[in-house]
């Protein structure tokens, strides 16, 4: 999976350093990060970057479901030639439809965080022209959780989490894994990154580069592992798997039958095929 970035409006500081880590996508953003009346401000400040077309924003169309929609923040940005957006905060088919209308030409990854707009995305997805400006799709998954007064656990984010990536995947649309509060506990996070690959997603949300190296070891080990499984497998003569079998010599390593069935371990964590 390939990491999407979260670096809060305030501290576009940390970019230079996070782009040296490898990060090819960055959201900065003006939403839960950002005092509403040091929004403007903000904004100026990331102006000064020259390379700050190149980025996603998050912003906020609204401060809480309560209020109606307003554009008016949102068009600060178009207005300066941004066009990658991050849209939070939609709470149905028809709000989403008003802003794909609205702005055909931008760029959006839309944030999935009210179970209405879960249920209803795919209408929008089906209909190719309004659609095409969704590049992906992400869950807000506390805010989602929060709305239906759910606890925020494995078990009850399954089913949005499927259900936002079957939605993305029948679209040809960007699967995004959700983000992680969690920036102390390894093996919590590296669980995620296996539910994330294992099922599917393309990428997920990082919100601190300690997550970023997690992230990015894990895939390393992983390809690492994978490269020495297939290598074990391909090496067996046909139709040998389950049998017993003689110590072989694989590129200087003498295999026997631990190695293969470690191998075959191996194929089966990340869903390979022997």
């Amino acid at each position: 999976m390939t990491p999407i970035f979260f670096i809060p409006a305030t501290k576009i500081n940390k970019v230079r350093k996070i782009l040296d880590l490898g990060v090819e996508e960055i959201i900065i953003d003006f939403e839960d990060s950002v005092l509403i009346s040091n929004r403007e401000e903000n904004l100026n400040n990331i102006l000064q970057l020259k390379n700050y077309k190149d980025f996603w924003y998050r912003i906020p169309i609204r401060n809480s479901y309560k209020e109606k929609i307003n554009f008016d923040f949102l068009n600060s940005f178009i207005e300066k030639g941004i066009y990658k957006l991050i849209i939070p905060k939609i709470i149905s088919k028809e709000e989403l439809e008003e802003v794909l209308s609205r702005f055909k030409n931008l760029k959006f990854i839309i944030l999935v965080e009210h179970p209405k707009l879960l249920l209803e995305i795919n209408q929008i997805l089906q209909n190719i022209n309004l659609s095409q400006p969704i590049y992906g799709l992400g869950l807000g998954s506390h805010d989602l959780l929060s709305s239906i007064k759910a606890i925020h656990d494995d078990q009850q984010l399954d089913y949005p989490r499927k259900k936002l990536l079957y939605s993305a995947k029948a679209y040809n649309k960007l699967a995004i894994d959700i983000a992680s509060m969690n920036i102390s506990n390894r093996e919590r996070f590296e669980k995620e990154i296996k539910y994330g690959i294992s099922n599917g997603f393309d990428s997920k949300f990082i919100i601190h580069p300690l997550q970023l190296k997690w992230l990015q070891e894990f895939e390393t080990v992983k390809r690492e592992q994978i490269l020495w499984a297939k290598k074990i497998i391909n090496a067996l003569p046909k139709n040998i798997i389950g049998k017993e079998i003689e110590p072989i010599v694989v590129e200087g390593e003498i295999i026997e039958k631990p190695h293969v069935e470690k191998a075959l371990n191996i194929l089966k964590k990340y869903n390979y095929e022997k």
